[in-house]
C-alpha cells in the first residue's frame, strides 16, 4: 500500500520534498498545493501529478497526509486544517 501525499508549498523546499519522496517506494506525491497556483501547476507538471487549488487539499478523499513546505510562520495554521480534516501531517 502507498502512502498518497500533497505537498502543500511549491516553492523551494516542496521540490526537494518531492525529490526525496521520488526515493522511497512506498510513498506517492499525488500532487502539489500552493497560493501560487502558477508555482503548482509547475511542479505539477514536472512530477506528472495533479495541482490542488489550496482551499480544496485539505478535504481531498484520496490524500492521506500532506506535507507542509509553506514558510514557517503558516506550519501551525495549515497543520490544524491538515488534522482538523483527519490527514497525517509531515
Amino acid at each position: 500500500m502507498k502512502i498518497k501525499i500533497a505537498i502543500i508549498g511549491s516553492g523551494r523546499m516542496g521540490l526537494r520534498h518531492a525529490l526525496a519522496y521520488q526515493k522511497i517506494k512506498n510513498v506517492e506525491v499525488v500532487g502539489f498545493s500552493d497560493t501560487d497556483q502558477k508555482k503548482a501547476k509547475l511542479l505539477s507538471k514536472r512530477f506528472h501529478n495533479n495541482h490542488f487549488k489550496f482551499e480544496n487539499v485539505f478535504e481531498n478523499k484520496t490524500i492521506d497526509a500532506i506535507d507542509i513546505c509553506t514558510p514557517n510562520a503558516l506550519h501551525a495554521q495549515h497543520s490544524i486544517s491538515a488534522m482538523k480534516s483527519g490527514k497525517h501531517v509531515i
